[in-house]
């Protein structure tokens, strides 16, 4: 019993110490982990590759907003909507006028989907790096993104 709540009680302070870490960075990212639901679990990193995760914290948070990538305005067709976005990234050519034949996103392989290069900024890109307009995604996002692509075809959404 002693064991079990030293336990909890390591994890609180680590839990802590990343909060306080974040607030102090000034991150503007850092409010994405409790909104809509997306809560980062202790002890599994790889929470934040859920692809329910990464819609509620990302794709809803920084991408489907008005004037971006949701139905109406979404440049070369790509809705990052809840429910659409999946359909539309996984295994979908890239568009654009110079467009490369590489996937949005190319399950299992997150070095070769567009989707990670638009997000990193890579040379080679049509436009500009995602988001538009803000500041790029911590890297602990995109890292996730990353992870989600590796499973991507194990990991849809429910």
């Amino acid at each position: 019993m002693k064991n079990s709540n030293l336990v909890k009680s390591l994890w609180g302070i680590a839990l802590s110490t990343l909060f306080i870490l974040w607030f102090v960075s000034g991150c503007e990212h850092a409010d994405l982990m409790q909104s809509q639901g997306g809560t980062f679990q202790p002890g599994s990193i790889d929470s934040m590759a859920r692809f329910s995760w990464i819609q509620a914290n990302i794709f809803d948070q920084e991408c489907a907003v008005p004037g971006c990538h949701v139905q109406g305005s979404a440049a070369f067709g790509l809705v990052l909507s809840d429910g659409l976005s999946y359909g539309n990234l996984v295994d979908v050519p890239a568009q654009g006028p110079q467009s490369l034949t590489i996937m949005r996103v190319k399950p299992g392989m997150p070095d070769s989907s567009y989707l990670v290069w638009k997000l990193e900024g890579r040379s080679g890109i049509e436009g500009v790096q995602m988001p538009r307009g803000r500041p790029p995604l911590p890297q602990e996002e995109i890292d996730a993104i990353k992870r989600w692509i590796q499973g991507a075809t194990r990991n849809k959404p429910h």
